[in-house]
């Protein structure tokens, strides 16, 4: 018989069941759950490089993970995630947060993990294993992180934004698309003292932001040199435009600036207006 995490008030101050002492480790919640994946930063370069090390880390991991989802009334699918990554749900958004804070915060080198947390109505695959729209998301926001970073989506922002761990901030990140999925995410970055937080630009794929462009029958030839002065005038303007006679290339730049956007600017950090008339517009607000 499974347990809805639906029935039960996410913001009780009654302690949630520990699973594991009713030795049912693997049963799997269901109903509104938040889910955190996480996995290690370029662990197949380690393991061939450091291969003594890495077998040490990922003996901690283990230990570190094991008892602090537990420690966070969470519960790990054994069988669920690939290599070296791992999934753990959670009843309160908040639980899970600070699970991936402290998981963060301990001394696990070389590894560095990856964590996406997302809160949404969960399915199963089978009595072991998630599946749907829910862990799909998740995984897709953990994948635009870095090493020792923590994404936090809009839906889980919302949950824990006045119940974060001690010394904790959210930092705004943008709305951004995710791979293979039609709806942008809103994206927070999970912050503290104890933690790096300055990182590179998510990792937002050029195909995944110009899914939405026309296609390109055509090759595009040369012109850097006008595409690298459109993104030098965008970094410092809100508003760009491009004149020229009839069939000089405006709309073609156009596309090809919009398409290697990602190259410049975050996704999410504006919102493009293309206007299509004999005077191209750029827009960009911030």
């Amino acid at each position: 018989m499974l347990a809805s995490m639906s029935d039960i008030e996410p913001c009780a101050d009654a302690p949630l069941v520990d699973w594991s002492d009713l030795g049912v480790s693997g049963l799997l919640p269901t109903g509104t759950v938040t889910l955190l994946l996480a996995d290690v930063e370029g662990s197949t370069r380690l393991w061939e490089t450091q291969p003594v090390e890495m077998t040490a880390a990922i003996a901690r991991l283990n230990h570190v993970v094991s008892n602090t989802i537990a420690a966070h009334d969470g519960v790990r699918p054994v069988e669920q995630g690939e290599g070296d990554s791992f999934v753990a749900a959670f009843a309160r958004a908040s639980d899970a947060v600070a699970a991936a804070l402290e998981m963060q915060r301990a001394p696990l080198a070389p590894i560095r993990l990856r964590i996406g947390v997302h809160t949404g109505e969960i399915q199963l695959r089978d009595d072991a294993n998630y599946a749907g729209p829910t862990i799909n998301r998740t995984a897709r926001l953990r994948d635009l992180g870095h090493g020792g970073q923590t994404l936090l989506s809009g839906a889980t922002e919302q949950m824990v934004v006045d119940r974060l761990p001690e010394g904790a901030w959210l930092t705004d990140l943008g709305s951004h698309p995710l791979r293979d999925l039609p709806r942008p995410e809103r994206v927070v970055q999970l912050c503290h003292p104890d933690l790096v937080n300055d990182f590179p630009p998510l990792r937002v794929t050029t195909t995944a932001v110009s899914q939405r462009l026309p296609a390109q029958f055509t090759s595009f030839v040369g012109r850097n040199g006008e595409l690298t002065q459109v993104r030098e005038l965008l970094a410092d303007n809100r508003l760009v435009t491009v004149t020229g006679a009839g069939g000089a290339g405006k709309t073609r730049l156009g596309y090809k600036s919009r398409a290697s956007w990602p190259a410049s600017f975050p996704a999410g950090s504006g919102t493009w207006i293309w206007h299509r008339s004999p005077t191209q517009i750029w827009c960009r607000s911030q």
